[in-house]
């Protein structure tokens, strides 16, 4: 039975030469908290830090309409800030709560009826702030993360953040390296799973990260780190006609 799903498309903002993008199609049905895996895994994070999904009018005025907090953040448990913003985590909320007109959470993720503008945020230190746009609604032949297309490296956990990113890659590409760039570049090979063969240009593959258990493996090795102990979701029904029309 086909699967509803939603198409959506990760930039990492300020990033640049060439700007870092991830296209991928994920059930409806999944939580926030797997589409912060997704991203994580996507974009090759760790999951190290927190992490939190925000809503914004679309005309960039006002205050936040809505957030959605890591599932580890105790001091973001479910509760109205002010402002009228509200805080749910991202355990406690499907992606259909707010991609379909009728979804549970749609009216606090919209203003004047238009749905705000979606926004990622990973390590509050570095600031990886990332777009999320809806791409389109479609479906699967099953429940699982389907990379669409892969554009740019994602940078390295605690490199400083975009611009501590860009003298990263400015130390591998410099001919005559200063000492400070000679640094990065040890630090980086150091830091990096792949060793003296890191190179920070070069992406994963649509087939690598597509690859069979691939992204299982993955939510496997994090889970036991993951407060809530797995990312599984309850998943139950899809959302049926009665919860939505157009996604967007």
């Amino acid at each position: 039975m086909p699967v509803r799903a939603y198409t959506l498309k990760v930039e990492l903002l300020g990033s640049d030469n060439p700007v870092i993008t991830r296209t991928f199609t994920i059930p409806a049905s999944w939580t926030f908290h797997k589409l912060h895996a997704a991203i994580q895994y996507t974009f090759g994070w760790q999951d190290c830090h927190l992490h939190s999904f925000t809503f914004e009018r679309a005309d960039g005025r006002g205050p936040a309409l809505f957030r959605i907090e890591s599932a580890d953040s105790e001091e973001f448990d479910d509760f109205d800030v002010g402002g009228g913003t509200t805080n749910v985590t991202d355990t406690k909320i499907r992606l259909s709560d707010v991609w379909e007109e009728r979804g549970k959470y749609r009216q606090n993720a919209s203003h004047n009826g238009r749905l705000g503008t979606c926004s990622y945020l990973y390590d509050f230190g570095d600031n990886w702030e990332h777009q999320v746009d809806f791409v389109s609604r479609t479906t699967l032949d099953s429940k699982e993360l389907k990379v669409i297309e892969v554009q740019g490296a994602g940078p390295m956990e605690d490199s400083g953040g975009i611009y501590g990113w860009e003298e990263v890659k400015k130390a591998f590409a410099a001919t005559n390296p200063s000492t400070a760039q000679i640094d990065r570049r040890h630090w980086a090979t150091e830091s990096s799973s792949l060793g003296s063969a890191y190179d920070p240009t070069i992406a994963p593959t649509v087939a690598s990260l597509s690859s069979r258990g691939a992204f299982e493996a993955w939510l496997d090795h994090h889970a036991t780190a993951d407060s809530e102990g797995s990312f599984s979701d309850s998943d139950g029904d899809e959302p049926g006609d009665d919860n939505g029309g157009t996604a967007n």
